[in-house]
């Protein structure tokens, strides 16, 4: 029995059980969602109901049309063109949807549970609206090069990509966007809500939050169940790609890839029986309305009841009070002040704590209030390696941020200096973007051959010319960001925060792990010259599992920035500006300080230390075969025969010296005495 015929029958098979049970759940989680009003009018829910239903046309798109494509041959995408696109079209826009659909729900979540009132009021209906409105009319967008650049082959007569351009596209938008970032946020914001759980006291009183919370969880687990294996399998196809590969291989890998599609398929068919597992008001509504048939304003009016009042509940607290003789007579939340009167009842009132209270100051800076009638009168006195008007930014020891070395200049008093420095360093960014594009995409070209990707270091190349782009594309978007910021130009907060924490990590990691890719080149180029017979090293598959590893390790060790960067406001220098800043415990602060130092140091070292044992190994060489000529004029031979060898290491060397002696030089000093 061939690993063929093992897929095809499970194609079959277990395809048509997904597709029969994906339909199944997913027409009742849309029934539920759209009849219950509770759900109805929750964003979260929203949401999850535009997610059922894009994952119920995706099943019944993709899934059966594979499944007969399959089992009987026929592929309707090789005769028809228009099938061929629309096809195309259709998967690529309704499965985005569907990713972003639930990553919003988990946002929707981190919000709706977040301690601050500020962040809650986020978390409305009618801004979801909006916003999965926005969603489906930019993924809608995005499918348009679907259609125009897909065309059936007449050699293969398959269904192909015909723009060079629009494949990298594709293959980096299936990597990314349907891998990558779903993961990734869907996991910092499930974090980031489950820890407001546990943090919210009230919340454990608010039972129909909690489980809608709860729901949302279960789902981030299914993505990560689902989509992770399907990443992966993606990764190794683009690092595999025009590698020269026999038919025992070619076999193995279309086998795993049927196993990875409909592991992933599960995320599209496994919601509803998730809901169902996770919470049992979604299992009460299940039962009521589809095996019991009740209307649903009999189901309506059982979930309201259901929702207790919190407020009602703070009267416990004051019993308490006096059963345990403490001596508590009043308490505070976000929008309430209590008293305990002498029957042991909350008399609770509408509470603003910023009228007599002055908390504007971070890093544990005191803050000193002025007039209690003027908001923003007060003055942050920051600790030492602190500054700005909220002590918002740091100059500890390898701790700088983009935003700590620009604000000195951009908010100058001096008009001319804040104009020139704005000038400067957006011309600056955008010409390193231009330039850096048309070298990267000329190194992609180049290192996209199977020739130049038979040895390690060619695979090394290849994945750091897309991190360095990525990096490049980050850095202008950074330096945008801080400036639109400072300005008071966004809208919508939310937006803001998620730019200000993606960009960053983005930023972080992508240029951190160009650093290490050039450092294995390195270490491959001194071990061939030491081993000249062995080829552990220089082997591509060695090279890709090096590959993953650092990026993996990378992201991994700076996640700390994903979920710790925020906005801060800036009233006392910008009207409406803010600054996305660090909020860094003091334990994470030392561990952040040694990861950067790490990341600077050791590649710098390691290149630099390579490089030379390198030229002196090759000296010494050469040095055996030359006896006539001194090994200083043959060192200086070597450099010149072989500088294409060391050009690179001096370029990482040179580019990583400017924040080591920053750091050093001007570490805890102020930048601008006006702070």
């Amino acid at each position: 029995m061939s690993l063929s015929y093992v897929g095809t029958q499970l194609t079959i098979y277990v395809g048509s059980a997904i597709l029969i049970a994906g339909i199944l759940g997913n027409g009742i989680n849309i029934f539920i969602f759209s009849s219950v009003r509770t759900y109805r009018n929750t964003p979260s829910t929203f949401y999850f109901l535009v997610g059922s239903i894009h994952n119920l046309l995706y099943l019944a798109i993709n899934l059966t049309f594979r499944i007969v494509s399959v089992g009987s041959g026929f592929d309707l995408t090789r005769t028809s063109l228009a099938w061929c696109r629309a096809r195309s079209f259709f998967l690529s826009t309704i499965s985005a949807i569907s990713f972003t659909c639930s990553y919003l729900a988990t946002i929707d979540q981190f919000l709706a549970t977040s301690q601050s009132a500020h962040l809650r009021r986020y978390s409305k209906i009618e801004l979801a609206y909006r916003i999965v409105l926005v969603t489906m009319v930019v993924w809608y967008l995005q499918g348009i090069p679907w259609i125009l650049y897909q065309n059936i082959s007449p050699i293969s007569t398959t269904c192909v990509r015909t723009n060079a351009i629009y494949a990298i596209y594709v293959s980096v938008y299936l990597l990314l966007v349907l891998c990558v970032i779903p993961v990734v946020v869907m996991i910092g914001f499930g974090f980031l809500t489950y820890r407001n759980i546990r943090l919210t006291i009230a919340l454990a009183e608010l039972r129909a939050d909690r489980q809608l919370a709860k729901m949302t969880l279960i789902q981030v687990v299914l993505v990560i169940i689902s989509i992770i294996p399907y990443g992966i399998n993606n990764a190794y196809g683009l690092i595999t790609t025009g590698m020269t590969k026999d038919a025992n291989r070619i076999l193995i890998e279309s086998f795993i890839s049927t196993i990875v599609s409909l592991i992933t398929y599960l995320y599209y068919m496994g919601s509803f029986y998730m809901f169902l597992i996770s919470s049992s008001r979604f299992r009460h509504a299940v039962k009521e309305l589809i095996i019991y048939r009740r209307s649903p304003n009999q189901i309506n009016q059982t979930q309201t009841l259901r929702i207790p009042n919190v407020v009602a509940k703070y009267h416990t607290l004051c019993d308490n009070t006096t059963s345990n003789s403490s001596s508590l007579l009043c308490f505070v939340d976000d929008d309430y002040f209590c008293l305990c009167d002498i029957n042991q009842i909350a008399q609770c009132f509408l509470y603003d704590k910023t009228l007599d209270q002055c908390k504007h100051c971070l890093a544990q800076g005191q803050c000193i209030k002025g007039d209690t009638d003027t908001p923003s009168d007060y003055v942050c006195r920051c600790p030492r390696c602190h500054f700005g008007s909220i002590c918002q930014h740091n100059t500890k020891l390898f701790s700088f941020t983009m935003e700590s070395l620009l604000s000195p200049d951009l908010l100058s008093s001096s008009f001319i200096k804040k104009s020139v420095s704005l000038s400067m360093y957006i011309i600056v960014t955008a010409l390193l973007l231009i330039f850096g594009t048309i070298s990267n995409i000329f190194s992609f070209v180049t290192f996209r051959r199977p020739k130049t990707r038979l040895n390690g270091a060619g695979h090394y190349f290849f994945t750091s010319t897309i991190f360095s782009q990525l990096s490049l594309f980050c850095l202008l978007s950074k330096i945008i960001h801080i400036i639109i910021n400072l300005r008071g130009l966004f809208v919508q907060p939310m937006v803001n925060t998620i730019l200000c924490k993606i960009l960053s990590f983005l930023l972080s990691s992508s240029t951190r792990i160009c650093y290490w890719l050039i450092v294995f080149v390195n270490i491959e180029r001194l071990y061939v010259t030491i081993y000249p017979t062995k080829r552990w090293l220089k082997e591509p598959k060695t090279a890709k599992k090096i590959i993953i590893s650092v990026i993996m390790l990378t992201c991994g060790v700076h996640i700390h920035e994903l979920i710790q960067y925020t906005i801060v406001p800036d009233p006392k220098y910008t009207v409406h500006g803010k600054w996305c800043v660090t909020q860094f415990s003091h334990s994470l602060q030392i561990y952040n300080q040694i990861n950067t130092m790490i990341h600077y140091l050791i590649p710098c070292l390691v290149n630099l230390i390579c490089t030379i044992t390198l030229l002196i190994r090759l000296t010494r060489i050469r040095a055996n075969l030359d006896k006539k000529k001194s090994r200083w004029t043959l060192f200086q031979e070597q450099l010149k025969e072989k500088k294409e060898l060391f050009i690179l290491s001096i370029i990482v060397i040179i580019s990583s010296l400017p924040h080591i002696i920053i750091s050093f030089s001007l570490g805890c000093n102020d930048f601008d005495s006006k702070w």
